[in-house]
């Protein structure tokens, strides 16, 4: 047993010292996330800073919706399809309705939807300032007195296309860019005709200008 002499002041031990100290900790806890959840709060208008990147998806969606409207109102669903894209929207043309077996010459019903297309608008070097040309086919081999191989079709029929849009819609030339890929970049596996025939394709794909619908 403990003694404790006579006129001697003892402090009582305090075992719960340990709970101030963690109450101070929560209340600064407390504090900051208030904090945080305030500062996440505060809106930034949107002219404040720029976002290039925004800016360029914006004007890629409304040229889709344009080129998506005018496909649907004219049925043109059967030769072209839309891609879209972070930084272009691609025009796929059927390599089926577009040309016929072995030849890099644009059949009349393929000329006639892109004429439908681009005479919506008034001049295309408002609307797009660069356009990518690729042409693509099937694996099934081809040694023609014209081609001796795919490569050599799929580049001529991106080129075929290119002179239509120069020659006969009067697109600026400085803004297309031509390439053949012959077999190499499939879209579908090449093991049916369903895969291949989505794989024989024409794709132009337009990047939207600056100044576009502003």
């Amino acid at each position: 047993m403990r003694r404790i002499k006579k006129g001697t002041h003892i402090e009582a031990e305090n075992h719960e010292r340990w709970l101030l100290t963690y109450a101070d900790l929560i209340t600064l806890l407390l504090a900051l996330f208030v904090l945080l959840w305030s500062l996440s709060k505060v809106i930034v208008p949107d002219d404040v800073f720029s976002n290039p990147w925004k800016e360029q998806l914006e004007r890629q969606r409304r040229l889709e919706e344009l080129l998506k409207s005018i496909v649907e109102k004219n049925n043109l669903s059967n030769i072209i399809s839309l891609r879209a894209g972070m930084e272009k929207t691609t025009l796929i043309l059927s390599g089926d309705a577009s040309f016929q077996s072995g030849s890099d010459v644009l059949t009349d019903s393929v000329t006639f939807a892109l004429k439908t297309i681009y005479s919506v608008f008034d001049s295309l070097s408002k609307v797009v300032e660069q356009i990518n040309i690729e042409g693509h086919t099937d694996n099934v081999p081809i040694n023609t007195p014209e081609f001796s191989s795919n490569l050599e079709l799929s580049t001529a029929r991106a080129v075929s296309t290119a002179k239509f849009l120069i020659t006969e819609l009067f697109i600026d030339r400085s803004k297309i860019s031509v390439q053949g890929f012959g077999e190499f970049r499939k879209i579908a596996p090449n093991t049916d005709d369903d895969g291949r025939k989505k794989n024989r394709r024409v794709e132009i794909s337009l990047i939207a200008n600056r100044g576009l619908f502003q």
